[in-house]
């Protein structure tokens, strides 16, 4: 109820009073707790509640991920975005089709577009292929923000090889 009315102060009472009754939060509880303050930009209060998490011995999952990563990208932080996906990967989590288009979009929002091609790149040399066209627009539009057309061009050729034209 508090995450639909957009109450994260009632929320995080919620939580608080739950811990002090000597209830713990499950996984779907965290991340919802995170999703209410990482929606309206506060990615801040989110990571804390991330490192919450883990005090509480809850182990993060892909959507507790892309819930921070989200979270990071309404807030200008490409850096941090980029930073839990690089840790997720390195604790055995696969980022998804959701994951790759935020990524991208907190990329471009930051003007890094370099980075993106980098993420492409690297989507490239491992493999990752098959991707809706949801992310190869995500990328394609990064380029055209920053007048790169010849990058965006290359891009929406690998997605027609792809099969998502």
């Amino acid at each position: 109820a508090c995450k639909t009315a957009g109450e994260p102060v009632r929320a995080l009472e919620a939580y608080r009073n739950m811990l002090t009754a000597g209830i713990r939060p499950n996984l779907f509880t965290c991340n919802t707790l995170i999703s209410i303050f990482a929606q309206q930009g506060k990615w801040q209060k989110a990571l804390q509640l991330f490192e919450l998490m883990f005090k509480t011995g809850l182990e993060p999952d892909l959507v507790t991920y892309n819930i921070l990563i989200n979270g990071c990208r309404k807030g200008s932080q490409w850096g941090k975005a980029l930073g839990l996906f690089e840790e997720m990967q390195d604790i055995g989590l696969k980022p998804n089709v959701y994951t790759y288009t935020t990524l991208f979009a907190a990329l471009a929002k930051g003007g890094q577009v370099a980075k993106s091609q980098e993420l492409f790149q690297s989507m490239k040399a491992d493999n990752i292929w098959n991707l809706p066209s949801i992310v190869y627009t995500a990328l394609i539009n990064a380029h055209a923000k920053e007048g790169e057309w010849e990058l965006a061009l290359q891009v929406s050729q690998y997605m027609a090889v792809d099969g998502e034209s």
